[in-house]
């Protein structure tokens, strides 16, 4: 059987081409993924996503015909867009059943809370009407923003475009200097391959959207791996890496 250790359902957008690879990249032997997908039309902006987000029961439907052990929200956005009282509702929506429901916000702001930091620095590839939601969303969580950068990309497809290259140069070139963490937004910007050179190079933890769910997933089902990639802080929190591999 595939997923003997656990099975990860994704709620998808269906313009996000980077999420399933890049988890499948990372996630440990012995788990799976599965995804469906939900259609996003029209300007990248807040009704955009309140349309999509309708289209959440019957995903959930299908991911529990997979016999998943957790299903994720997997637009950060949407969480923008709808607040901190939405992400917790929706945990709601499955009452009585053996599955753990969360989002991709709620996995972030808990990965980051979980390395006990306040002041976070903040990349997002969000246009100005979606960027102008993430300070205020943060703050929801107990979260402070010291600095808060956009690649201003206002086309669904092009963020699946950015190479992870971009994404490490416009880490770089933000004001770090009060913030205790970087966080990385958006489930469809490819992140993974510059965590661990970011965090030897700043110095502090760095956090993507896609590797807190990783990181939630993993936690959840109890796994510990000690080969797992990449070597992160966020991955020591919970002794996902043993005691031996740890840097820092």
């Amino acid at each position: 059987m595939y997923g003997w250790r656990g099975k990860l359902g994704l709620l998808v957008p269906a313009n996000n081409t980077v999420i399933e690879p890049e988890l499948g990249r990372i996630l440990p032997m012995g788990t799976a993924l599965f995804s469906t997908r939900m259609i996003v039309e029209g300007a990248f902006d807040a009704q955009a996503l309140h349309r999509m987000e309708t289209q959440t029961s019957r995903g959930t439907e299908e991911l529990l015909m997979s016999q998943v052990d957790m299903i994720a929200y997997s637009c950060m956005s949407t969480s923008l867009a709808k607040g901190k009282q939405w992400d917790e509702s929706f945990q709601e929506r499955l009452p009585g059943k053996l599955v753990r429901i969360t989002t991709a916000a709620q996995c972030t702001t808990s990965a980051l809370l979980s390395l006990n930091i306040k002041n976070v620095a903040i990349l997002t590839p969000y246009p100005a009407a979606i960027q102008s939601l993430v300070a205020p969303y943060f703050q929801e969580w107990g979260l402070n923003p010291v600095s808060l950068e956009s690649l201003d990309i206002d086309d669904y497809h092009a963020v699946t475009r950015v190479t992870p290259e971009s994404v490490y140069r416009a880490v770089k070139s933000m004001d770090i200097k009060d913030a205790e963490a970087v966080c990385i937004l958006a489930t469809d910007l490819r992140t993974i391959e510059v965590i661990t050179p970011l965090e030897d190079d700043l110095g502090i933890p760095v956090v993507s959207t896609n590797l807190a769910m990783c990181w939630s997933f993993i936690k959840n089902m109890g796994i510990r791996d000690p080969q797992f990639k990449p070597d992160c802080r966020l991955m020591r929190v919970d002794h996902i890496l043993p005691k031996c591999m740890r840097r820092g």
